[in-house]
Parts: structure tokens; sequence; C-alpha cells
């Protein structure tokens, strides 16, 4: 009866100390969720006053509000990753604090992070810059002075084309002045005219006394019809 008192005595004396070393242990854990709600608060306040001065963040401070953000993260999981090895090697059989346990599991839960904290710093690095060089003003000039090259390339070439094709009916006119259309001699020289001019297609068109457009001669390797090819007057 004494040593059931005693045991009883000394089950309760353990309580409050065991309460209190387990508040102890999960003090940490609380204290860096208020932090993890804390800095999210501080980053939205932050963020959001940002977007409404109309400043854009550099890619640093990205990647500083993001660190700042997962570190906390991570030290809770590692913190949750002990606690519960620590609880796991407390009911054990073969009891102890399983300290190896505990620190194996905390050893390989900061291995863990690392490598996945750099990747996001550098993510969000590469993805920043990104952004800025291609809404940067270096690279609007950039498309501004492509897309304009591109453009005097299509009206150069336009002018050309142009140019080629009145050279080409004035020599066919002359031609034709001498031969008929249906002659083979017409047909060589047109292809002639067609190669020279630097053309991949061409077309003579003769309006009839009715007043319909007809193909005279014609030199179409797509071989499309007539009216895909011309637009009406």
């Amino acid at each position: 009866m004494e040593q059931a008192a005693s045991l009883t005595r000394d089950s309760d004396s353990d309580g409050p100390d065991a309460r209190a070393s387990g508040w102890q242990f999960a003090a940490p854990e609380y204290y860096t969720l208020a932090l993890i709600v804390s800095v999210a608060i501080a980053t939205y306040i932050f963020v959001t006053g940002a977007s409404q001065s109309e400043r854009l963040l550099t890619p640093p401070l990205v990647a500083a509000i993001m660190v700042a953000n997962l570190v906390p993260a991570m030290t809770l999981i590692v913190l949750i990753g002990s606690r519960f090895a620590r609880a796991r090697a407390a009911w054990s059989m073969g009891g102890g604090n399983g300290r190896l346990h505990v620190r194996l599991v905390q050893l390989f839960s900061l291995i863990a992070a690392a490598p996945t904290l750099l990747v996001v710093i550098f993510a969000s690095l590469l993805f920043q810059y990104g952004v800025d060089f291609w809404f940067s003003d270096r690279s609007r000039g950039m498309f501004e002075n492509a897309a304009s090259l591109a453009e005097g390339y299509y009206q150069e070439n336009q002018r050309e084309v142009g140019a080629n094709t009145v050279a080409m009916a004035e020599d066919l006119g002359a031609f034709l002045e001498r031969v008929p259309t249906d002659d083979p001699k017409f047909s060589n020289y047109y292809f002639q005219q067609v190669v020279v001019r630097s053309l991949n297609e061409s077309a003579i068109i003769e309006i009839g006394a009715d007043g319909v457009a007809r193909t005279a001669a014609m030199i179409d390797p797509d071989n499309r019809a007539a009216e895909n090819r011309l637009s009406p007057a």
C-alpha cells in the first residue's frame, strides 16, 4: 500500500512537470507559426502597397521575400518532425529520450530543406529577371526595331516587284507586237522574263470586247485558279 501511494504521489508530482515540459517543447512551434503568420501579413501589405504605387519589385527583393516566407515554414516542418520523433522514441520499447533518432530526423530535414530553398531562390531570380527583360524598354525597342525592319523589307519588296512588273509589261507589249501569244517563241520569252525579274508567278490578262477579263498567258507553279490569284478591280 505504501509503495502504491508513493507511486501515486510520484505520478501526481510528475504531471505538472510533464505538462510544463510538453509546453516548453511545443513553444518553438507556436513561436514559429506566429512568425509565419506575421511574415505573411507583412508580405501582403508590402506587395499590395507596391502594386498600388505601380512600382515594380526588383528580383533580389522578390527572392528575399520568398526566402523570408519559406524559412519559417521549413523550420516549422523540422520542429514538427523532431516532435514526432521524440514522441515515438519515448513510447518505444527501449525507452529513453531518443536523442540520436531526433538528431537524425533534424539532420535529414535540413538536408532536404536546403536544396529546396536554393531552387526557389534561383527560380525566383530567373523568373523575375526574365519578366523584367521582356517588359523592359530595351526589349520593347528591340521588338519595335524588328517590326520596322520587317515592314521596311516588305515595302521594299513591294516596290521592287512593282518596278519589275512594269518593266516586264513594257517588254512583253513590245514583243507581242511582233509575235502572237500562241507562238512558242512568246512562251520562251515570257518564261525568261519571269525568271529574270525574280518573280514566282505571272499572268497576262486581256479584257475582251464584252468587258470580261480573260487570262491570255500564265506562269503559275502553284496552279491556283485565277479568281484566287487576282483581286477584283
